[in-house]
């Protein structure tokens, strides 16, 4: 219990500093709401009143808050105490009375005592939904499958958004620069530290969709969907450059939404949602 409360704190440090920021730099930029918008659209198409869901770093609960007006409950857990409290503190203004909060990583699921999990006395959950970049703290992958599997309902939905190993829009922003040794020959390096606000750096993983879908279709799961998000949207980083040309951007949204989800251009955003249903 104590090196499990030790690893929350290490890995929380990073978020608990931006927490108070995150809404203001990410959440309510034009970027940040296109972006959402895209992984709210596709999740009103499956999500079910009598729904249970189980959110994995749930942020400053803009997802929670949106997803308490469509599904039964709610059990939404981040890593970091100062975001679960700047989300309790929305959802609280919004009168949604349906969401509970629990401190967690997501590593938490898979090691030490299963006991210690907050919300193990409420196994079976619909789905099971994590939204940007959760999984790219993750340096390792492979337990998650096995661990969730059990989670779920017979049938149970998983949904995630993760950044990708290869961003289309990424690299011919390259091009345009000129640095077409880079858009041509780099992809997205795992381990590497990524600036998420105020100075303020993360270690970050990109896995190869190809392994995510391997291991997890070994653990009980099959593909329901893959789809890009962000597939002709600059990256996070590029925000402002975004909101000054928001206007030519906009002429892109209807060819990008007839192209998101068709392979291999559905692996290519700076985003990719990937959604399995347990099988067995």
């Amino acid at each position: 219990m104590l090196l499990n409360k030790l690893l929350q704190q290490l890995f929380a440090a990073p978020f608990d500093s931006i927490a108070g920021l995150y809404d203001e730099v990410f959440t309510n930029t034009p970027l940040g709401r296109r972006k959402r918008t895209l992984v709210h659209r596709y999740l009103s198409r499956i999500l079910q009143k009598d729904w249970n869901v189980l959110e994995l770093n749930y942020g400053t609960g803009e997802d929670a808050l949106w997803m308490s007006k469509h599904v039964n409950h709610i059990t939404a857990t981040d890593v970091s105490e100062k975001m679960l409290k700047q989300g309790q503190e929305k959802l609280r203004r919004e009168n949604a009375q349906n969401v509970e909060f629990a401190q967690m990583r997501i590593e938490d699921l898979w090691e030490g005592n299963r006991t210690t999990i907050p919300f193990t006395s409420k196994q079976d959950f619909d789905l099971i939904f994590s939204n940007f970049d959760g999984f790219n703290c993750l340096k390792d992958f492979s337990p998650f499958p096995s661990a969730v599997h059990s989670l779920l309902t017979p049938n149970g939905d998983l949904v995630v958004v993760l950044m990708s190993k290869f961003c289309l829009i990424e690299r011919l922003g390259w091009s345009f620069r000129g640095q077409f040794g880079r858009a041509f020959s780099r992809r997205r390096k795992s381990g590497i530290n990524v600036h998420i606000g105020e100075g303020i750096s993360v270690t970050t993983y990109f896995h190869s969709t190809i392994t995510i879908l391997q291991l997890c279709r070994m653990a009980g799961f099959r593909v329901k969907a893959i789809k890009a998000i962000g597939l002709l949207i600059p990256p996070t980083s590029m925000r402002d450059f975004y909101g000054r040309h928001i206007g030519i951007f906009q002429r892109f949204e209807m060819i990008e939404d007839n192209l998101d989800s068709i392979y291999p251009l559905n692996r290519m955003g700076n985003h990719i949602l990937i959604h399995l249903k347990r099988i067995n």
